[in-house]
């Protein structure tokens, strides 16, 4: 048993029954048909599949019901389709433990306590199977070994909880009772009842303060100069964990009083402060508030606090990538795998926990499971588009599908996007040309059935056909609506180029690889970048109204002559004179902000820099030799050997300065 919760399972094999039922098939597999009010509540379990709720009411209801209680296949069936679906709920993992104990098949009970110990980490599912070992094996000599390995396997994963204070309490009068019969077994008995307490009396859980109070007793007991020494000795850990506790407690206190949300999340007011406060609490736990000196005690309490918060906000991708980060930081590469393995069955549409799976299998040197990610990726958003547009359309409901639609087909594209650089790392530009053309002919699937769409919307989306007239009206703005989508589509799916270049072995391909984003994080990428561009734009303006008249003087350039009235004065003729004026025309003087906005906009991102490295000292020679700054040919002209003349006189006139002081201040 403690080997199996060592790494996260994966949470579909973790709820993973008997049955293997496929998901539509589940009422026809049944053995008799539900009652009428049980259809309904699955019913409404189909209409909306994060509705667990309803989940709930409907095993209650086949529990509950004579007719339905005994049919252990039935509800095995049942129970398995939940926990797929909600793989992380440990109330629903304890209603399905309790259900198969009273049943008509004990032995199965261990397998669902393996499961479910292997997939959520949740001290209540941890406190139901010892209690069911308690029950199972009596405190006897023969017993007493596997209820010890129970507390052992419990206290090595779940003692770092802030309500561990009950297993703790239980485990200490446990080894209390134990009866001995020998001078050797009695020590044994005291040692590991002191070393029980050495353990409990430095975590921060509740009521550490009567733990400490009863090893006092204990210790005073066998002998007061050893209590004093030994409390002594620990005296400052517990200290701490005291004070940290109650630090804890404002931390947990407003997130135990919040339900999970099982739903992917919309990032709603509520959503985003419930977010904000798991990650004061982690950013708590990683601070290492203890000052644990072994890494794997601070691993274990950072660890079991993440799961805590996975299972409260399981579909947060963002959770699931911090903590394989944080696994991977701590030389816990294998967990990091298995997280982000987990993350990706959890959220199974997200981009982060995918991509990041893909790099660590590329680092790995295993393109074989980083395609797969990919394919798996590109799957579930090939069927995210075809579940948007195989929906029976409607005049009422087709003008609402168009963005649900966009949206998957976006995201289907990043997809495709990141895809294509993998294939060619991973196996060449023959790989890629073939990913690429993929990706080429489920556009114009796509296009296709946007065509489609778009005439089935024309009638709501153009003017009223009572608006229409005898010469078409209503037919140019359905075609003008369908052209615009056609248009929309077209210049959103634009094809990836490939230059040659022979002799090199992904010189086949220059694909650019953005950071992984999704669209809305794009577009709100590409503002930013539009906005820096129109910033410099205004700089360089501001730079040209501005003349140079020496250090410290900027004097704004003369007002322009005014414009030519309409009255009959040509261009250069004075109104009032009537003799042409010359037409002064400012000298063009590219200045430094000028010239360096137009480099940095022609330069790549930093990010996207991946070397060569270059030589600065001769792109400063280059800029030295197009610039009238003296300044910067002085720095380049500084004489190198300490003997040289120049040097000696530079040094004579600083005051006797060390050659190079005076440019490192």
């Amino acid at each position: 048993m403690a080997d199996s919760a060592n790494t996260p399972a994966s949470a579909a094999d973790a709820a993973n029954g008997p049955t293997g039922d496929a998901p539509q098939d589940l009422l026809a597999q049944l053995s008799a048909p539900l009652p009428p009010r049980m259809e309904r509540l699955y019913q409404r379990t189909q209409e909306d599949q994060y509705d667990i709720e309803a989940w709930f009411a409907l095993l209650h209801e086949f529990l509950s019901t004579p007719s339905t209680r005994d049919r252990d296949d039935d509800r095995r069936a049942l129970f398995d389709r939940a926990l797929a679906k909600f793989p992380y709920s440990d109330r629903l993992w304890i209603m399905a433990i309790d259900a198969e104990v009273k049943g008509k098949s004990p032995d199965r009970v261990p397998q669902m306590f393996a499961k479910a110990l292997r997939t959520v980490r949740s001290f209540e599912v941890y406190r139901v199977y010892l209690n069911y070992i308690r029950r199972t094996h009596a405190v006897a000599h023969e017993g007493r070994g596997v209820i010890k390995q129970a507390y052992d396997f419990v206290l090595s994963h779940a003692a770092h909880d802030r309500n561990s204070f009950s297993v703790w309490n239980d485990y200490l009068s446990f080894l209390k009772s134990i009866q001995v019969n020998s001078e050797y077994e009695h020590q044994e008995k005291q040692n590991e009842i002191r070393a029980a307490y050495q353990r409990a009396v430095t975590l921060p859980i509740q009521n550490v303060e009567q733990l400490w109070r009863e090893w006092d007793t204990f210790e005073s007991g066998i002998s007061r100069p050893q209590a004093r020494k030994l409390l002594q000795e620990r005296n400052q850990a517990y200290l701490a964990a005291r004070n940290a506790g109650r630090t804890l407690r404002s931390l947990w206190d407003p997130l135990e009083r919040v339900a999970p949300i099982v739903t992917p999340p919309t990032f709603s007011p509520n959503e985003r402060a419930l977010l904000a406060q798991w990650r004061k609490l982690l950013s708590w736990e990683k601070s290492n508030p203890f000052k644990y000196e072994d890494m794997v005690t601070l691993y274990q309490r950072v660890s079991w606090t993440y799961w805590q918060a996975i299972n409260c906000l399981c579909r947060f991708p963002e959770l699931w990538y911090e903590f394989a980060m944080v696994a991977t930081s701590m030389n816990k590469a294998t967990e990091a795998l298995a997280i982000l393995k987990a993350g990706c069955e959890a959220c199974p549409g997200s981009f982060l926990v995918h991509f990041a799976l893909a790099d660590l299998h590329e680092t790995k040197d295993d393109p074989a499971k980083s395609k797969a990610v990919y394919e798996t990726l590109a799957t579930y958003w090939t069927a995210e588009v075809d579940k948007a547009l195989d929906r029976e359309p409607s005049a009422a409901d087709t003008p609402a599908r168009v963005p649900a639609v966009q949206n998957a087909k976006d995201k289907l594209a990043m997809c495709w996007i990141q895809y294509m650089p993998h294939a060619a790392r991973a196996s060449g530009i023959k790989e890629m040309r073939a990913v690429f053309k993929r990706a080429r002919n489920m556009r114009e699937d796509v296009i296709a059935q946007f065509e489609a769409l778009g005439v089935a919307a024309a009638p709501s989306a153009s003017v009223p056909a009572a608006s229409a007239d005898a010469n078409g009206a209503a037919d140019t703005g359905a075609q003008m609506d369908l052209e615009g989508t056609k248009k929309r589509v077209l210049d959103e799916w634009v094809p990836l180029r490939a230059t040659p270049a022979p002799n090199t072995r992904f010189g086949g391909w220059a694909v650019f690889r953005p950071p992984p984003m999704a669209p809305d994080e794009m577009r709100a990428h590409q503002d930013r970048a539009r906005a820096a561009a129109a910033l410099s734009q205004r700089l360089v303006q501001e730079d040209r109204n501005l003349e140079y008249q020496g250090p410290g003087q900027h004097v704004p350039a003369p007002p322009q002559q005014p414009a030519a009235s309409s009255t009959g004065t040509a261009a250069g003729v004075g109104s009032g004179s009537g003799v042409p004026q010359p037409v002064t025309v400012p000298p063009v003087v590219e200045t430094p902000m000028e010239v360096m906005v137009e480099l940095l906009r022609k330069l790549p991102p930093p990010e996207a820099f991946t070397g060569p490295f270059l030589d600065v000292h001769g792109i400063l020679s280059l800029l030295d030799s197009n610039s009238k700054v003296p300044v910067l040919g002085a720095m380049l002209d500084e004489p190198r050997d300490p003997r040289d003349p120049r040097r000696r006189k530079r040094r004579d006139d600083d005051g006797g300065m060390p050659p190079g002081k005076r440019y490192r201040s």
